[in-house]
């Protein structure tokens, strides 16, 4: 009997407060809220109220002679070229012999071994390359420095050749001897050459980078020189600076 009361008491309990909970609660205590303490809810519509609205457009411009790699290429979301530039240390006899025409550069070729391909390996791949211009350096050449560069738009390449292990072209040897007649005639500049992607391309290969310190190149000038009745020489030039 006991427990039958204490039963029907708590069911009474749960009743009253069933009840009190689905009592309007604006009508409780509303007269003890003071109307500066009340607040109200809105629908905000940035497009629809005059609302002074800004945006802010920020940019990082690393410095493009610091990679590892150097990209050559294209694929439908990037784009990429790059620069190199070659110091040829030849003797001051043999200089002076190129510049009175009796050392002949017979042929200028490059020969680079690719190491990273992005896009699909069977893609098609070509570029044109450019006598530049412009001068440059590898530490102070950023974004910024793009819109600036000039580089002639003849295509100095011929010979192209691409298999999985190497890239090889012939560029013309009047270029090259422009570079090392610098010392005699001073209109003339050694700004290297660009690599540019043709508009066929699809893919983009990647090279090693010209290290400080290192000895070690994956890339190489070739230069065949001959002195008629004397002798014929091969000259291997690793890149000096090179950026993409």
């Amino acid at each position: 009997m006991i427990r039958f009361l204490y039963s029907a008491a708590a069911a009474v309990s749960l009743t009253i407060i069933f009840i009190s909970c689905n009592q309007d609660p604006a009508s409780v205590g509303a007269n003890l809220i003071s109307e500066q303490d009340k607040f109200s809810f809105q629908q905000y519509d940035s497009q629809l109220s005059d609302v002074s609205q800004s945006s802010n457009y920020f940019t990082h411009k690393p410095k493009l002679g610091i990679s590892e790699y150097v990209l050559v290429g294209k694929t439908p979301y990037s784009e990429s070229s790059i620069m190199f530039r070659y110091k040829i240390d030849l003797p001051d006899s043999t200089l002076t012999r190129i510049n009175a025409g009796e050392v002949i550069i017979r042929d200028a070729w490059m020969e680079m071994i690719p190491r990273y391909t992005a896009g699909e390996k069977s893609a098609p791949f070509d570029f044109t390359v450019h006598q530049v211009t412009s001068g440059w350096t590898a530490p102070g050449f950023d974004r910024d420095s793009i819109s600036a560069l000039r580089y002639d738009a003849r295509d100095i390449k011929s010979n192209f050749t691409l298999t999985d292990t190497t890239v090889s072209f012939h560029i013309d040897p009047a270029v090259v001897k422009d570079w090392l007649m610098v010392k005699y005639n001073s209109s003339l500049k050694n700004n290297g050459i660009l690599l540019k992607a043709t508009p066929n391309t699809q893919k983009i290969l990647g090279f090693l980078a010209v290290q400080a310190g290192s000895s070690y190149y994956d890339t190489y000038m070739r230069l065949a020189l001959e002195r008629p009745s004397y002798y014929k020489d091969t000259v291997v030039v690793p890149p000096d600076e090179d950026i993409h």
